[in-house]
């Protein structure tokens, strides 16, 4: 007895080849039976990217995945069911970050001031030696070409790897 009769014998798309209800998936209607993910149930398929199961039923936005199903900006999501943790240093405040500028790699010795997104973004001044936020530049003080953190007209100011500015005429 068919389930499901989607018009095709393909499997992965809610209505398998035998016409039997896949597992994560609803299907209504007749032939063609149209079939939707299941979000919320804790199994990826279709276009789901994260699916955090009773740990968010109903799906809601702001936890890292959405009420669609789909990965949120700002956060990376792993398994079935899955867990959403936000990205520290992708420069997107998200969760319980306090500020996110970009900086760093979550490590606390790289001397941005949020290298754990969890202190306060302004806590980078201007001639640390590092360029964040609205800094055009940042030489860890003044210096030609960059004057309280702004370049300064004719000069064209790069960052290393380690956002220590070097500006050029």
């Amino acid at each position: 007895m068919e389930l499901c009769d989607d018009g095709n014998t393909d499997d992965g798309d809610g209505c398998s080849a035998t016409c039997t209800l896949e597992l994560g998936w609803s299907c209504a209607g007749d032939a063609p039976t149209t079939c939707t993910e299941d979000c919320g149930d804790g199994q990826l398929v279709g276009d789901e990217t994260c699916d955090q199961g009773v740990a968010d039923n109903p799906p809601a936005d702001g936890d890292g995945c959405s009420s669609a199903c789909v990965e949120e900006t700002g956060w990376t999501c792993t398994g079935e069911p899955s867990t959403c943790v936000t990205t520290c240093g992708d420069g997107i405040t998200a969760g319980s970050e306090d500020c996110d500028d970009g900086v760093g790699d979550g490590a606390p010795d790289n001397g941005d001031g949020a290298s754990t997104c969890t202190a306060s973004c302004e806590d980078n001044a201007c001639g640390d030696g590092y360029k964040v936020g609205a800094e055009g530049c940042d030489t860890g003080g003044d210096t030609a070409g960059c004057v309280s953190c702004v370049a300064q007209t004719g000069f064209g100011c790069t960052e290393d790897a380690n956002f220590l500015s070097t500006c050029e005429s």
